[in-house]
C-alpha cells in the first residue's frame, strides 16, 4: 500500500503493518540475530524497506563501513518495529538529525544518531548516546512516546516531528507546528524522505 493509498484508507504515515503493537519483534528481525553479523546482513538485504534504508545510510554517511551501515539499518528496522513506529520514519529523522553519524554532537550538546540531549537520553534509558544500538532504540522509543501524546491530532506526524525538535509544550502552545522556518523545514524534509522510502519499498 503506497502513501496515497494509506491516506485514502485513513491510515497515518505512522501506520506500519509489520509493526507489532505488543512490543514483540517482527519475524526476520530479532534479538537472536543481533549477535550474528551475517544474520543481520541477511535480514536487512531480504527486507525491501531495509534495502532502501541501507541505501539512504550509504548516501548520507559515505565514510561508514559496510558493517556499520548494515548494523544501523538493522537497528532502525528492529527498534522501529518493536515500538510500533514505521522504520522509514525513524530512518528519515536520523538522516535529518545526524546524517547517520554516530559521533555527531550539536552545538547544544545533543548526541549521536538521533541527537538525544543528555537529559532525554537518561529518561529513555540510554547510557551511551554514541552507541548506535542504544541511540536508535532511544530515538524510536521517544518517537513512540510523542506519537502517543499526539494520537488524536489529524496532523499527528507533523506535531510529533516538531515536538522532537522543539518539545511538545512548544508545539502545544502553537496548536501545531510552530510558524518558525527552521522547524517547518525540519518537518517537511523528514516527511518527504519518509514518503520516498515508503514509495520505493512498495514499488
Amino acid at each position: 500500500m503506497d502513501v496515497a493509498e494509506r491516506a485514502r484508507a485513513g491510515q497515518k504515515p505512522w501506520d506500519c503493518p509489520q509493526c507489532p503493537v505488543d512490543g514483540s519483534r517482527s519475524a526476520g528481525i530479532s534479538a537472536e540475530g543481533a549477535a550474528r553479523p551475517q544474520k543481520r546482513a541477511s535480514a536487512v538485504n531480504s527486507d525491501p524497506l531495509g534495502v532502501r534504508i541501507k541505501a539512504m545510510v550509504e548516501r548520507y554517511n559515505r565514510r561508514a563501513s559496510q558493517d556499520l551501515t548494515t548494523d544501523m539499518t538493522y537497528w532502525v528496522l528492529l527498534y522501529g518495529r518493536e515500538f510500533g513506529i514505521n522504520p522509514a520514519l525513524v530512518a528519515a529523522l536520523i538522516a535529518r538529525e545526524s546524517s547517520f553519524n554516530p559521533d555527531a554532537v550539536s552545538s547544544s550538546g545533543a548526541q549521536g544518531l538521533g541527537q538525544l540531549t543528555p537529559a532525554t537520553a537518561k529518561d529513555l534509558g540510554v547510557e551511551n548516546a554514541f552507541d548506535p544500538d542504544e541511540n536508535i532504540r532511544g530515538t524510536a522509543k521517544y518517537l513512540a512516546q510523542l506519537h502517543e501524546i499526539w494520537k488524536d491530532r489529524p496532523d499527528q506526524t507533523e506535531c510529533v516531528l516538531a515536538s522532537y525538535l522543539v518539545g511538545h509544550r512548544v508545539v502545544r502552545a502553537n496548536d501545531g507546528v510552530p510558524p518558525i522556518e527552521s522547524v517547518q523545514n525540519f518537518v517537511r524534509q523528514i516527511v518527504s524522505d519518509y514518503q520516498s522510502l515508503i514509495a520505493g519499498a512498495n514499488g
